[in-house]
């Protein structure tokens, strides 16, 4: 059925997707799936499935939310610098794309460790490549919940 096929399509879109910092695709992934169990009358997919497949996609959003923070923090940079660094990624985005996230968190983190907590450049440097590294992990653990999801609901 064309609905079906419909939801399929969106699903793996949404794989893909997890790579874009701004779209979220967890939401729009349990919403996707809510929408399909509605349309068939709730027939089509047991509630249990359903139940999982929801919970999966509020899970990658989760992820998607806290990675920064948590990068941040296994790095040694303060919640602020992250904070701050995540809010300068998302307004890269729309001046440079995605690459804009990564680079206005990882140079915000950079500049507070070196200048306000007056660490040496090796440091600053460890803990803004730490934070890089952390987040573009998130988007890969993020890619593989999301192709779960969409491989599960298939």
């Amino acid at each position: 059925e064309i609905i079906t096929y419909t939801t399929i399509g969106i699903l793996l879109l949404l794989v893909f997707s997890s790579f874009m910092p701004i779209v979220p695709s967890g939401l729009i992934s349990s919403a996707t799936v809510l929408t399909y169990w509605w349309y068939t009358g709730y027939s089509e997919i047991n509630i249990l499935v359903v139940i999982s497949l929801v919970l999966l996609g509020l899970l990658v959003e989760i992820t998607d939310f806290a990675s920064g923070i948590i990068a941040g923090k296994l790095g040694g940079s303060s919640n602020t610098a992250v904070i701050l660094g995540t809010i300068l990624g998302f307004i890269l985005i729309f001046v440079i794309g995605p690459i804009g996230f990564v680079l206005g968190i990882s140079l915000v983190v950079f500049i507070h460790s070196l200048y306000i907590k007056e660490d040496e450049l090796k440091k600053a440097s460890k803990k803004s490549l730490y934070t890089v590294i952390c987040v573009l992990a998130s988007n890969i653990v993020q890619f593989i919940m999301l192709l779960v999801l969409a491989v599960t609901f298939s």
